[in-house]
């Protein structure tokens, strides 16, 4: 690649990376600037829960002891020590299994690997000192979660049988549950898939049988991941749903937004990138708001909250790759790694593996090969410090695509038969037949069309070979398992129901008795109240009736005024007209006018007194009389309200000064426009409105 090409491709990411670095810079200041809220929050804190101590009693005593030792970790060992003595005892003796767990994780926060073993190797001691077996076996299961994430297999499977073990000795089904999914775990970080789902359906279905609900949601993600890692998608994202609806109703944040990133990864396998955009960007706002949260308190967030950021950026960049948008994929990519890469970042080294491998794929598709083998191969380094060959396979897949980009054909075809022998040993499914795909292309390139056609034919039909079926017999078995197990627990929820329905029943039978006596006195008293409000609606109907029927009498003798006033104004105008010519010429103008204003004044005004007096009684008639029929004119809506008063048409006639066959000719006009059959009244019609 030329110098010029790189330039160019530094300056067409400037902005991005400027913006990452300044993300990083707030992280780092953010860490220092917080010491001094944080120191404030911890003592008020601190002082708040011995303050609590002094009185709480049982269960309350417990916990609050439990929040002691977390209080006090990282700041005062000595003094956090001292209470995790005190609440190891009370918390077994309770049986507060989850908070036994918590224990060890408060009491081993510190910032180096040997310290945290140490502390832990104490805390375990005393309790196998006091025979605090329970408590004993859940710190075993910490120090071997310990030696897993520091990537020494041997220990950590040492630590979660030991553990085993002592559960079994002592019937301990909790404990039995716990180190059966922790070496299912150690089996799943192998790449050892279908070992590690036997386990974890043996927890799950202990987990069932003893209502450990929280258990069985972390059971359902670890199943949903195992099958993820098979090719099993739509299985997965079962299983992950049934998981996130548990952690959604108890607003666990830290497994909602595993859930979350774990479907969005799903979704990327399934090449449906919208589904998995959606998915990732819920997780990193979940994560986002939490350090919000902390911050709003004063509270220095955690390196693990900011490894959480990074595992969204390194999600989003993947799908970003997925869908071409290498630019958008690089940003990301970056800043996940800068968080990773930080002094104070709690990342493991498959979380820097992947991100090196993202990062070396992104490279290549910029066709910045050199930083696209350096990325690579610090991937396999970090891959291959833990064995995990699934994600070595991976990136040789990644190597062997540059190799073919820079013309290195045969270091191509060696790379990828390396990734597929890996992932042939540890049964990936999925990099089986990409590596199929990738030794089948390299051929075609190499013109030996026959190896080529043999290496695609494997590639199409691998879901058919005998290993795909004894897979699918052996999660059939296990799903199988763990339904006969779900269904146990059914039957038994349903016999204790039986008992405590047949306990109701009895005293069911005694309150009948007296329910149905009491239920008569009610009905008697109902029934009687009942008449009463009948009798008060009745006089009230009456009563508004009456009132309707004067305020109509009203009505009729407005318009009748209305009538006289017009007949009035009419006869005044007639007389005026009818002595024109004894005025003057110069007056005639001005009576004419009059003449005029007098007959508008007749038409008008008392018209719009006699409307506005009828739409007070009859508040909704013109309301609905224009709303269904908009096309009547103002004359025809004054013969409507008329009708409605129950005026005949002589007598409309008489007010509106026209003959009764003039109005008998504007009701057939009014029929025909209110669409109404000839066997239906108008004026009952009008009424109803």
């Amino acid at each position: 690649m030329s110098k010029q090409a790189v330039f160019s491709a530094i300056l067409k990411f400037k902005w991005r990376l400027i913006f990452t670095f300044v993300l990083l810079s707030f992280y780092v200041s953010l860490s220092a600037s917080s010491l001094r809220p944080l120191s404030d929050y911890l003592t008020s804190k601190i002082d708040s829960l011995e303050s609590r101590l002094s009185v709480a009693k049982g269960e309350e005593k417990a916990l609050t002891l439990s929040r002691l030792v977390n209080a006090y970790s990282g700041i005062d060992f000595e003094k956090s020590l001292e209470y995790f003595n005190q609440a190891a005892a009370l918390l077994e003796r309770f049986e507060l299994n989850r908070q036994m767990t918590n224990l060890f994780v408060y009491i081993s926060k510190t910032d180096t690997k040997d310290q945290r073993v140490k502390q832990l190797e104490l805390a375990i001691g005393y309790c196998k000192r006091e025979k605090l077996t329970k408590c004993e076996i859940h710190g075993i299961i910490q120090l071997g979660i310990q030696y897993l994430r520091d990537g020494d297999l041997e220990k950590a499977f040492g630590h979660f049988n030991h553990a085993l073990d002592l559960s079994n000795r002592i019937a301990y089904n909790y404990g039995q549950a716990a180190a059966l999914q922790r070496i299912g775990r150690t089996y799943h970080d192998t790449c050892n898939y279908i070992q590690a789902m036997k386990y974890y359906y043996d927890a799950l279905s202990i987990n069932l049988q003893n209502g450990y609900h929280e258990e069985v949601a972390v059971n359902q993600y670890l199943i949903g991941l195992a099958e993820l890692e098979i090719g099993n998608y739509h299985s997965a994202i079962d299983y992950i749903l049934r998981a996130l609806e548990f952690w959604e109703q108890t607003n666990n944040v830290a497994n909602m937004w595993n859930s979350n990133e774990l479907l969005g990864n799903i979704y990327i396998k399934m090449n449906d990138y919208a589904k998995s955009l959606h998915f990732h960007r819920i997780a990193l706002d979940i994560r986002q708001k939490n350090i919000n949260r902390r911050l709003a308190l004063g509270v220095e967030p955690e390196p693990v909250n900011f490894l959480g950021i990074a595992y969204s950026h390194n999600n989003i960049a993947e799908v970003y790759y997925s869908q071409g948008q290498y630019d958008s994929a690089h940003y990301y990519a970056i800043s996940s790694l800068r968080i990773k890469e930080a002094e104070n970042s709690v990342a493991s080294i498959r979380d820097k593996g992947n991100s090196y491998l993202n990062l070396g794929n992104i490279y290549h598709k910029m066709n910045m090969y050199d930083s696209a083998f350096i990325m690579l191969a610090k991937a396999y380094a970090s891959f291959s410090s833990i064995n995990n060959k699934s994600s070595i396979a991976e990136t040789l897949y990644g190597q062997g695509a540059l190799y073919l980009s820079t013309g290195q054909n045969e270091k191509a075809l060696h790379a990828f038969e390396e990734g597929l022998k890996l992932a042939t040993e540890v049964n990936d499914q999925a990099n089986i037949k990409s590596g199929y795909k990738h030794i089948s292309e390299v051929y075609v390139l190499l013109e030996d069309y026959r190896k080529a056609l043999e290496n695609h034919i494997l590639y199409s039909g691998i879901k058919d070979t005998i290993f795909s079926k004894d897979r699918a017999n052996i999660i059939d078995e296990l799903q199988l398992k763990y339904e006969t197990g779900k269904r146990q627990q059914e039957i038994a929820f349903q016999k204790e129901l039986v008992l405590k329905k047949q306990r109701q029943l009895h005293m069911a039978v005694v309150g009948l008795i007296s329910f149905l006596a009491l239920s008569v006195i009610v009905l008697f008293l109902i029934l009687k109240t009942r008449k009463q409000q009948i009798r008060i609606f009745e006089k009230e109907k009456e009563s508004l009736l009456k009132d309707l029927e004067l305020k109509n009498k009203e009505l009729v003798c407005n318009v009748t005024s209305i009538y006289t006033k017009n007949m009035v104004i009419n006869k005044v105008a007639k007389t005026l007209s009818g002595n024109m010519h004894v005025f003057k010429q110069a007056n005639v103008g001005l009576v004419r006018e009059i003449i005029g204003e007098l007959r508008q004044s007749m038409d008008e005004v008392s018209w719009k007194e006699f409307e506005m007096r009828f739409a007070k009684v009859h508040e909704s008639f013109y309301q609905h009389l224009d709303a269904k029929f908009p096309d009547l004119t103002p004359t025809e809506r004054r013969i409507c309200a008329m009708l409605k008063l129950g005026l005949c048409s002589k007598e409309i006639g008489a007010i509106t000064m026209t003959k009764s066959e003039s109005v008998d000719t504007a009701r057939s006009r009014i029929r025909k426009k209110l669409g109404l059959k000839q066997d239906e009244n108008l004026t009952d019609y009008l009424s109803g409105l």
